[in-house]
């Protein structure tokens, strides 16, 4: 699917997402998620199949009061555990920039933000579209690097709406 089919297909359902997110309005959010695949969040552009943690639509609408610390997945370069509540995961690896208001690039099936994890987005998400919210660098003493990204994947589900299955972070890694 071209960048334009995938902006015309998703970007309505990414504009209230990335609205649910900004509010931390999990209730909201949770009306957007794939009724049967539920949404995976990886913490990092390698989405892992099997240790990324997935959410079922009713588990996210409740997760801001949930007090109970999981694993995440792994934290890049150490390998250790990402251990933490859903609150402190949210606030590092799902919304640690303001995407909405200071996202100057989006990409539509395409990535814009790289560092040197491999980015296997379109191999774990065949049927999925793909929306980026890129932030660049803030601080000029990073030269750049510490710029972020939240990647919103939709899916089709059999009623022919779009479904969010994938929330993904992205950041410079080393």
């Amino acid at each position: 699917m071209s960048a334009r089919e995938a902006q015309n297909v998703a970007e309505p359902s990414a504009k209230l997402v990335i609205d649910a997110m900004a509010k931390k309005d999990m209730a909201a959010l949770s009306k957007y998620i794939h009724p049967t695949k539920g949404v995976r969040f990886s913490p990092y552009s390698g989405v892992n199949l099997k240790t990324d943690r997935v959410l079922k639509a009713t588990e996210v609408a409740n997760a801001t009061q949930d007090k109970k610390t999981y694993t995440w997945g792994e934290f890049d370069g150490s390998g250790e555990p990402i251990n933490l509540t859903f609150a402190k995961y949210y606030q590092q690896f799902v919304y640690n920039y303001d995407y909405q208001k200071l996202s100057k690039q989006r990409g539509f099936n395409r990535s814009i933000g790289t560092g040197n994890s491999i980015n296997n987005i379109k191999t774990a998400y065949p049927n999925g579209v793909a929306v980026e919210y890129y932030v660049p660098g803030q601080n000029p003493d990073y030269g750049g690097m510490d710029w972020g990204s939240l990647t919103l994947v939709f899916e089709q589900h059999t009623d022919n709406n779009w479904y969010l299955v994938g929330v993904i972070h992205g950041q410079w890694t080393s």
